[in-house]
């Protein structure tokens, strides 16, 4: 994971949402692990990643489609025009997809707190 010590000062709520959205991929297969999400957020520079949590969903479809959940926790997001357009879109409610390996994706949404 990347660390990057030059976190905004009033950053005063470990995990203050209104500030900036940390995220949530509701659905990923269970070989995903946190080194592979971290891999993969990392190359598209949206900020500087704290903490990634993998979670184990029980099966709760009609389908019985094993899947576990990921919850992705920034320190800070980067000022750079992608991170930018993405918070907004991210803050306003919308969700975006990441491709992890072309032509597979993420569905990814703010964390809802």
């Amino acid at each position: 994971m990347t660390h990057d010590n030059n976190y905004d000062n009033d950053y005063d709520n470990e995990y203050d949402t209104k500030k900036f959205p940390h995220l949530c991929i509701p659905r990923v297969h269970l070989s995903v692990t946190k080194d592979q999400v971290s891999e993969v957020m990392n190359k598209y520079s949206f900020g500087c990643i704290e903490k990634i949590e993998v979670i184990k969903k029980k099966v709760s479809n009609k389908n019985n489609d094993l899947s576990n959940m990921v919850f992705i926790y920034f320190n800070k997001w980067y000022d750079n025009d992608l991170a930018k357009s993405v918070k907004d879109r991210l803050m306003s409610g919308k969700d975006i997809k990441i491709i992890y390996d072309d032509p597979w994706y993420w569905k990814i949404s703010a964390m809802k707190m």
